[in-house]
């Protein structure tokens, strides 16, 4: 009856302590901070109360194990025998291997302080050598290699008892289920390859193609390679592909799930290692940065390698434990740089077992002593590299912490504030970076992070055993990275991401006790009910997470784009279309781009702007153009849409919409050549010659192009490109009188066969006209373009249709002032700009002159942006302006008609970027940048007759 009573308060206080700490997370998400207090606290008092009373305390979990492999905290002998249990044979390997992997590394270290660019072949193979061998001598030590083969001499073999077995099997259950999480559409979740992969991705392959090259440390990534040399070998094996880096990623993912369970288990028992590696296993903060080919996910890996040899090294106070535990302290140095503060909690742990356990001194000093030996044997060259240039190794480090960017005398408010965001992160609002998070949400799902807060706040009561009460502060010393980074970073799940072990097994140990006391409960359906239960809580674990990452944050706009998804994106589309014989025009954003590079193969690439190179040559494309054009240069998009308005044209999106990522536009090469040339028209006696109209394209034009019947008259239309703008000497040398106009004013006729004229940058209209008096009659115009000698003009400047002047007639002046005459002359073909190379360098003043075509009487909609000062005139009259003042707005209104209308925009800046931004709405419309087929330019500042 006592223990029936004893059973159902322990549940009683159990349950009680979880929902309460329900009730507390709610009102933490919710930002009622104040009132989880009272909760929490009443639920920290009764799971310590329920674990006080308790005889399964975490020590006891594993019943059927021996008193060697019990988790702490426990009394350990630490009067090792070594003369009783060491063979004099192994010794006698043993210190062989060490001093062999002594002289190895030896050589290894001199080898990898040899010059840049030196062969290193020696060095990594006498640094894996000497590892492994150090590996093998440790368990020398302790004669465990002997007793090990002695064990299966008398066991007969391996034999797993029943209970170990089951419990293996639920542990490859999970990892399949981790392996399954960290694969499934990994190359298109996330959507792209972030710039730091392709980075990754970049050297991996240059180590692949020259192994003897590859250096110890990246300077681009300021971190160690050993992360990048099994990307090189599947590199190797399957050449690059974005899910290169991601698979070795998954990898470390999967093995982290591993030993969280091996950790877990060490310090709490086989339960709580399985529900420690489950909720690593779908814990969304673990997935995230296991599909993400960075080194951020070894973390957790070594994290728990190394918090499990510890560990074991305090319970079991073998000499060799501590050396391996060294090791992979060592070794975890070689990877993500927040490890290098892991120390600190290896040595609390050290430090919690000296004070309880109180082992003899001097052979505890000895073990810490070898432990400490071999992990900076291991991590040798990466401690070299830092000594012999400590501001490369160290320049990250100190390029994202908050004493480089803030005063002295805002340090502790920049750490109290970091300090207060990384608090939060696990149930309320996490890392607000789209490529870590989904923005701002929690790090852990409700039900874990209600669990943690609540765990993490009973350890602390619990400092006798140090299993549980060290991992609190496992928790704050690894959020350490975050907490020291920059402030607009903050929180920063990247740099904390070593507290995932702690947290899982914080969790997990919530998880147990409820389990456990639930089935001890005395009432039968509750006892039932147990087990299925928490089972039913695992799997919602399992969906909310599995829900929010692979639907909510895949498909959120901000995380879609976050991963250089447009370059990537870009560059698979560039891969087909050269596939189809397209040649590739890009925004100047993409013509450099590492991941296109990579994933395209380093495809030939032009810039794509108007009027520089837009309208496209039909004579440098062969099968068709794909252009490719980023955001803020919509305008160019608009353009060619204006131009080549039968191609095929997108604004790429999220899945779920949102902004566009970038615009596409293909045009094929018959499509293009369409637009090439002159409209050509036949007149006989004053009336069109029907049937005779078409196309001319050459640069002269014949007789025998017309209808056949003399005297006609040869009409020529269309646009002509001046590139670059400035003085032209056009020249009439057909046998046939000819009239030449451009933009409207006639510069060539019978009378004046030569003239100078200063044409501005862009498209032109061009009339050509001639009376054909017989088959021997031509018509022939040639141009002296800037700098250039007398030639016909070239076909590939001649265009016809849809492609036509359009935009404002721009005209350029260095400084804030207009002069009497621009320093440069441009026909912009679009009021969306974003110049980075701009006609004339800041500090300019520029004024654009024209008309808009006002289609639907009413009230219109104007609104002026962007960077320096824009002023916008209609008819006229000034109706918006930004910055806003003299009683002006950047939005205004204006009743027009319907019809041509003069539109003027002046602009000053300063200092780049030079971007500014008309946008319109017509009635009943919303605000949207100014069609570009809307606006034709002045022509009193395309053309000026030199005189």
């Amino acid at each position: 009856m006592k223990d029936d009573r004893s059973s159902a308060l322990r549940f009683a206080l159990v349950a009680s302590s979880a929902l309460l700490a329900g009730l507390a997370q709610y009102f933490i998400s919710d930002g009622d901070l104040r009132w989880a207090v009272t909760p929490l606290v009443v639920a920290v008092g009764c799971l310590a109360l329920a674990t006080g009373g308790s005889r399964t305390s975490a020590s006891s979990y594993i019943k059927d194990r021996p008193e060697t492999q019990r988790p702490l905290p426990i009394g350990a002998d630490d009067r090792v025998g070594w003369k009783s249990v060491l063979r004099l044979d192994e010794v006698t390997l043993g210190v062989a291997a060490f001093a062999l992997a002594a002289v190895l590394m030896s050589v290894s270290l001199l080898e990898f302080g040899r010059p840049e660019g030196d062969d290193l072949t020696l060095a990594w193979w006498s640094f894996g050598i000497a590892v492994t061998l150090l590996l093998a001598a440790i368990p020398a030590i302790d004669g465990r290699w002997t007793a090990l083969a002695d064990r299966l001499k008398s066991a007969g073999g391996v034999r797993v008892s029943l209970n170990d077995l089951a419990a293996w099997s639920v542990m490859a259950a999970i990892l399949l289920l981790a392996a399954a999480l960290r694969l499934y559409n990994l190359e298109d979740i996330p959507a792209g390859l972030w710039f730091d992969e392709a980075d990754n991705l970049v050297h991996a392959r240059q180590y692949a193609l020259d192994p003897g090259r590859t250096p110890a440390y990246a300077e681009s990534t300021n971190l160690p390679t050993l992360f990048l040399l099994p990307i090189a070998a599947l590199v190797k094996l399957t050449d690059v592909a974005v899910t290169t880096p991601r698979l070795v990623a998954a990898a470390f993912g999967v093995a982290g799930v591993g030993v969280t369970f091996l950790f877990v288990r060490q310090i709490m028992g086989t339960h709580c290692g399985l529900i420690a590696a489950f909720l690593v296993a779908v814990m969304r903060w673990d997935i995230i940065w296991s599909r993400i080919g960075m080194h951020g996910i070894t973390g957790v890996l070594f994290a728990a390698l190394t918090g499990w040899l510890t560990m074991r090294a305090v319970r079991s106070g073998r000499a060799s434990d501590y050396g391996l535990a060294g090791m992979s302290l060592g070794l975890g140095m070689w990877f993500y740089t927040s490890f290098r503060m892991f120390p600190i909690v290896v040595g609390l742990i050290l430090l919690h077992h000296l004070i309880v356990n109180r082992p003899q001194i001097r052979g505890f000093m000895v073990r810490v002593g070898l432990m400490v030996l071999v992990s900076v044997f291991v991590a040798a060259p990466v401690i070299l590299l830092a000594a012999s240039d400590p501001d490369g190794f160290f320049d990250r480090t100190k390029i994202t912490s908050v004493f480089t960017y803030s005063p002295r005398e805002q340090w502790v408010e920049g750490l109290t504030s970091n300090l207060v965001e990384h608090s939060l992160m696990f149930g309320r609002e996490g890392d607000p970076n789209p490529r870590h998070n989904l923005p701002h949400a929690p790090m852990l799902d409700y039900v874990t992070a209600a669990l943690f807060v609540l765990a993490f706040f009973f350890a602390l009561t619990q400092w006798r055993n140090g299993a549980v009460f060290l991992l609190p502060f496992w928790v704050f010393f690894m959020t350490l990275p975050g907490i020291l980074t920059l402030p607009w970073e903050a929180p920063q799940s990247l740099r904390s991401i070593l507290v995932i072990p702690a947290v899982a097994a914080l969790s997990a140990y919530v998880l147990e006790r409820l389990w456990s006391a639930g089935q001890a409960a005395p009432w039968r359906l509750v006892s039932r009910i147990t087990t299925p239960a928490m089972l039913a809580i695992l799997a919602m674990i399992f969906y909310v997470n599995v829900d929010f990452y692979f639907d909510e944050q895949a498909n959120d706009p901000r995380v879609f784009a976050a991963f250089s998804t447009d370059e990537t994106l870009i560059a698979q589309s560039q891969v087909e279309r050269q596939k189809l014989g397209n040649s590739l025009w890009v925004s100047r954003q993409y013509l450099h781009s590492r991941i296109v590079d990579l994933l395209a193969d380093r495809p030939n690439l032009r810039v794509i702007s108007a009027p520089e190179t837009l309208p496209l040559d039909s004579t440098e494309v062969w099968m068709g153009a794909s252009a490719y054009f980023e955001p803020r240069e919509a305008g160019f998009w608009d353009v060619m849409r204006a131009y080549y308005p039968d191609g095929d044209y997108r604004a790429v999106t999220a899945p779920n919409g949102g902004e566009p990522l970038f615009y596409t536009g293909f045009v094929s090469g018959e499509q293009l050549a369409e637009r090439q040339g002159l409209d050509a028209e036949y007149f006989a006696d004053g009336k069109p010659v029907f049937g005779e109209r078409g196309a001319v394209s050459e640069s002269v034009w014949h007789a025998d192009a017309g209808p056949g019947e003399y005297p006609h008259e040869t009409r020529l239309r269309g646009a002509l490109l001046s590139l670059p703008g400035g003085e032209y000497e056009l020249v009439s040398e057909g046998s046939a009188e000819t009239v030449v106009e451009i933009d409207g004013r006639q510069v060539l006729d019978g009378a004046q066969t030569r003239r100078k004229v200063v044409l501005a940058e862009g498209l032109h209209s061009i009339s050509i006209s001639a009376t054909i008096h017989g088959p021997g009659d031509y018509i022939k115009v040639l141009w002296t373009p800037p700098d250039g000698e007398l030639r016909t003009i070239p076909f590939a400047n001649l265009f016809r249709g849809t492609v036509r002047p359009i935009g404002l007639a721009g005209r350029f002046y260095k400084g804030t002032e207009v002069g009497d005459v621009p320093d440069a002359m441009q026909t912009t073909p679009t009021m969306d700009l974003f110049h980075y190379v701009p006609v004339i360098p800041e500090p300019y003043t520029a004024v654009w002159d024209g008309s808009i075509e006002v289609e639907q009487t009413g009230m219109h909609e104007f609104q002026v942006g962007g960077s320096g000062q824009i002023k916008l005139f209609l008819d006229g009259q000034q109706i918006a302006q930004w910055p806003p003042g003299s009683g002006l707005e950047p939005e205004a209104s204006a009743f027009i008609l319907a019809g041509d209308h003069a539109i003027r925009v002046e602009y000053i800046t300063d200092s780049p970027p030079s971007k500014l931004e008309i946008l319109w709405a017509s009635p009943d419309a919303a605000l949207q940048p100014i069609p570009v087929e809307l606006l034709t330019p002045s022509p009193e500042w395309m053309l000026r007759v030199a005189e």
